[in-house]
């Protein structure tokens, strides 16, 4: 499909972007690639294609849940100066 000068002002307008009168020749060129894309899938025999929602139809292959730390909380609060009900204590900082 061939673009004109004006298509290309147009589509920029419609989507709010400022077009450069130097760019418009380079913008035109591949838009008119992208089409030619498009009418070359269009072309495309779909006939006995089934539609699918998602290449991977639903299926993910996953590992088992399994813990892999142990809970060391409390070998860590050991390390600390000062720990009540298994909380953190830090001198006030802000009055």
């Amino acid at each position: 499909m061939k673009l004109k000068r004006e298509d290309v002002t147009q589509l920029g307008i419609l989507a709010k972007l400022a077009i450069d009168e130097n760019t418009i020749s380079d913008i035109k060129s591949r838009l008119e690639n992208v089409l030619e894309l498009v009418n070359q899938l269009q072309t495309a025999d779909t006939v006995n294609i089934e539609p699918m929602a998602h290449p991977q139809q639903g299926f993910q292959a996953l590992r088992e849940d399994q813990i892999t730390e142990e809970n060391d909380q409390k070998a860590f609060q050991k390390l600390s100066k000062d720990v009540h009900n298994g909380l953190y204590l830090v001198p006030k900082v802000i009055e």
